[in-house]
């Protein structure tokens, strides 16, 4: 039986590209609610994450 913790060391990229579509998604909400130079920032991580996925 594979422990639960191990299982997402060993799978976290996959996450992370679900993680990114989903950010991606909040794009719109995201950039009514927060100043430019957090928005800027936060519209960064979908894309390191979308780039593991794919490694």
């Amino acid at each position: 039986m594979v422990n639960w913790r191990q299982r997402i060391l060993d799978n976290w990229p996959q996450g992370a590209g679900l993680a990114g579509l989903a950010i991606i998604a909040m794009v719109p909400i995201a950039r009514d609610y927060y100043p430019p130079w957090l928005f800027a920032t936060l519209i960064q991580l979908p894309l390191y994450m979308l780039h593991q996925y794919e490694e």
